[in-house]
């Protein structure tokens, strides 16, 4: 059996359907490859998104540990030394209800060409039939040429519409919707790079009549992909 995450797939899916017949270089197979076998490095981007996603979660703890670090009340600080200023992150906090788990994992087995394959998915919260998931997307502010103040803005519609993992996730949780919770975070090059919250984004997503169809039809790619790029010993299911 192989064993393959959610996020693998969309992976494969941004270089399949992107960067391979529109040159798009979100997802060149190189970049695909080093992922897939655990040799991908964070970007400072990514380092803050894992910080600001576990400050999400953990309210408490991360409040205590910029106390205990900082000497104030000011903000809170994740383990990986990330901290956010406390307008950052207050807004967020209201739109996430507690009484959810968070980190709620699942996973389904999907049989190809004569193969399992089980795809594991990780929820961000698993609300009754509702799956949330936490994202954080950068901008930045700045002044222009003629000296106006402007906001480079990154959130993009598309890019989560396009994506499999809101598709897996329906499917392998039999949820009802999918809602992304997209936190715009902007680096305020007129403020001493201070970072900003510009903005919460809450598309939601449902099943479709074509959704099996379509999760099937990229497995076979996929399955297909790995072979041919011997890169089966990367899935085995170690169980």
């Amino acid at each position: 059996m192989l064993k393959v995450s959610a996020t693998t797939i969309e992976l494969f899916r941004q270089y399949i359907k992107e960067e391979k017949f529109f040159g798009n270089e979100l997802m060149p197979i190189e970049k695909l490859i080093a992922n897939i076998k655990g040799e991908k490095e964070s970007s400072p981007e990514q380092s803050i998104g894992v910080a600001f996603h576990e400050v999400l979660e953990k309210p408490f703890e991360s409040y205590d540990r910029y106390a205990r670090n900082c000497g104030g009340e000011e903000g809170f600080m994740a383990l990986n030394g990330n901290c956010f200023e406390y307008d950052i992150i207050v807004p967020a906090y209201t739109i996430i209800d507690y009484n959810f788990p968070f980190e709620v994992k699942s996973d389904k087995i999907y049989y190809k060409e004569g193969e399992c394959i089980k795809v594991v998915a990780k929820a961000d919260q698993l609300e009754g039939r509702w799956v949330n998931e936490h994202k954080t997307c950068f901008g930045s502010i700045y002044l222009t040429r003629e000296g106006e103040l402007t906001t480079g803005e990154s959130y993009d519609f598309e890019r989560y519409y396009k994506s499999y993992q809101w598709r897996l996730y329906l499917d392998i949780f039999k949820a009802d919707r999918v809602q992304y919770k997209i936190f715009e975070l902007a680096n305020d090059k007129t403020n001493n790079h201070r970072l900003k919250l510009l903005d919460i984004h809450t598309p939601s997503f449902f099943p479709y009549p074509e959704m099996s169809s379509d999760i099937h039809n990229l497995l076979s790619e996929f399955l297909s992909f790995i072979n041919n790029q011997n890169l089966r010993e990367y899935f085995k299911d170690k169980i």
